[in-house]
């Protein structure tokens, strides 16, 4: 990993951290914004002061009929709840959106991690990690997909690495038998910026 300055850190772990804000060609689009600049919408997901130009997820400030005292936070889990109800209203069932949360959750590391259930229960460490994962698990479309997650969850319990990043297992030997360190949550690709040292 490369810094803009061209430098390269020695280290074993990287942490990244992010602030959700909307892209900033939002703000070239002419469209009404709020404080946060994020598009406002009425609760059909349509602009304000338009009649055919709808917005959702990250980039818009979504009133949510089932809380109405803050809009939605940028998530996926809402995102994609945006989606729907949008779709549905395109079809002509025009509904306002509205979505309580159940929950949610972070997984920290391989088996730690932190949950809320109903804005009332928490639950961290191992537990929490089990309830996120669970969660997410819930949410998978596909059948044959919950099947592979729930394989991979057996797999990092019963052999402590995940498959999938650990790579094929010739590589995997290889790297024990060479001595290499295994990264344990994060192997970095190095990004480089424009003209920094190879």
């Amino acid at each position: 990993m490369y810094l803009s300055d061209g430098s390269r850190p020695e280290t074993e772990t990287l942490v990244w951290t992010a602030g959700v804000k909307p892209h900033p060609l939002v703000a070239e689009l002419g469209l009404p914004l709020d404080e946060r600049s994020r598009i406002r919408v009425d609760s059909s997901l349509r602009v304000e002061g338009r009649s055919n130009v709808w917005a959702l997820g990250d980039c818009a400030c979504v009133p949510n009929e089932a809380t109405p005292e803050q809009a939605d936070p940028p998530s996926c889990q809402h995102a994609l709840r945006h989606a729907r109800r949008l779709a549905k209203n395109l079809k002509g069932k025009e509904k306002a959106y509205g979505y309580r949360m159940t929950g949610q959750g972070a997984t920290l590391g391989r088996d730690k991690g932190i949950a809320n259930l109903f804005g009332h229960f928490n639950f961290r460490g191992s537990v929490g990690a089990t309830v996120t994962r669970m969660y997410h698990l819930h949410q998978l479309p596909l059948r044959s997909r919950k099947l592979r997650v729930m394989a991979d969850g057996v797999l990092v319990a019963g052999l402590r690495q995940r498959h999938g990043r650990a790579g094929p297992p010739r590589a995997v030997a290889r790297r024990a038998r060479s001595g290499e360190r295994e990264a344990r949550h994060v192997t970095p690709v190095a990004v480089q910026p424009p003209g920094a040292p190879e």
